[in-house]
């Protein structure tokens, strides 16, 4: 993966992945909060976001844009981290997740390992600085991967 800089705080990691389509990964250096747009196609796709991320400690929250595979293989590396999606998202990748490793299995990147995003209630964010809240509880905001969120 290529890291772009587009600012000081906004990073592009890009990987081209044939004549039709690149792999886009997207890192946000916050105040509070580093937050990760989509995960790509497993560990080796988001190992050098980490590594960018280095020893920097701030918490991750993970946004997955959409349900394929190609935005959320990535997301059990950061199985303790807040992984925000829509729980149409949610639902999907638990019900597909299978069916979709094996169809794709030549695109996989290092390891794969379901992890499900936690949902919200509404779709009503409320920007704060560079900090960022819902209007209402995030499910399942505390659940690790000893939950059911990943398997």
């Amino acid at each position: 993966m290529k890291p772009v800089k587009i600012t000081d705080r906004n990073i592009m990691f890009t990987q081209p992945m044939n004549d039709h389509y690149d792999l886009n990964i997207g890192l946000i250096l916050g105040n509070k909060h580093n937050f990760i747009i989509d995960t790509g196609l497993g560990s080796g796709s988001v190992k050098p976001i980490i590594e960018y991320i280095g020893s920097d400690k701030k918490p991750i929250i993970v946004v997955n844009t959409h349900c394929h595979w190609d935005h959320i293989w990535g997301n059990f590396m950061f199985e303790n981290s807040l992984i925000i999606g829509h729980p149409l998202c949610r639902e999907l990748q638990d019900k597909h997740w299978d069916d979709v490793v094996k169809d794709y299995k030549e695109s996989i990147d290092g390891e794969v390992r379901k992890c499900l995003v936690n949902t919200w209630k509404t779709r009503s964010w409320i920007r704060s600085g560079f900090s960022w809240r819902t209007s209402t509880e995030i499910k399942g905001k505390s659940s690790l991967c000893n939950s059911k969120r990943c398997v």
